[in-house]
């Protein structure tokens, strides 16, 4: 069957995360840091979140360096209900 030229060729056109946002909590640790840099590679806008808020954002300038990605870090505590709130109304006023 003949593709459309308005279809996907490659991998990254195929899962594109262009114009989507990606919350990652602990985006700048071992597995976290994978995952933020697959997202980043594949076009998402990135909210990196743990406890160290400046790891994080030396980690988003890598990956703007990079991939180009816009980025923001922010520092949450998962063992406190009041900081993950805190995290989720500030991804809010960053990313919308």
């Amino acid at each position: 069957m003949p593709s459309s030229s308005a279809e996907p060729h490659t991998p990254s056109e195929l899962f594109s995360l262009k114009g989507r946002t990606a919350l990652v909590v602990g985006g700048a640790g071992l597995l976290g840091g994978e995952i933020s840099s697959a997202f980043a590679e594949l076009g998402a806008e990135l909210v990196i979140a743990s406890r160290d808020a400046k790891k994080c954002a030396a980690f988003g300038e890598r990956l703007r360096d990079e991939f180009g990605a816009k980025t923001h870090a922010l520092e949450v505590d998962i063992t406190q209900p009041d900081s993950i709130r805190a995290m989720v109304r500030e991804t809010e006023k960053l990313v919308g």
